[in-house]
């Protein structure tokens, strides 16, 4: 079985617009995981597509007699 290998640099446009995103949230004072989060799927979504794989953001667990 081979491995694949991630296809991701520093300059690809994915990490680049993940970057200005979290700019333009931190010039908000917006820097909490709820406000940083969705950024980081996308940046993930377009690393998952590379393997034929998707992103299941929030993934609710039901727990007996607690909130998901």
């Amino acid at each position: 079985m081979t491995m694949q290998t991630l296809n991701l640099k520093p300059n690809h446009k994915a990490v680049r617009d993940y970057y200005a995103a979290l700019g333009q949230t931190q010039q908000l004072s917006l820097l909490h995981e709820g406000a940083v989060a969705p950024h980081f799927a996308n940046l993930l979504r377009v690393c998952a597509r590379q393997f034929g794989w998707s992103l299941e953001e929030q993934y609710h667990l039901p727990r007996k007699g607690q909130r998901p």
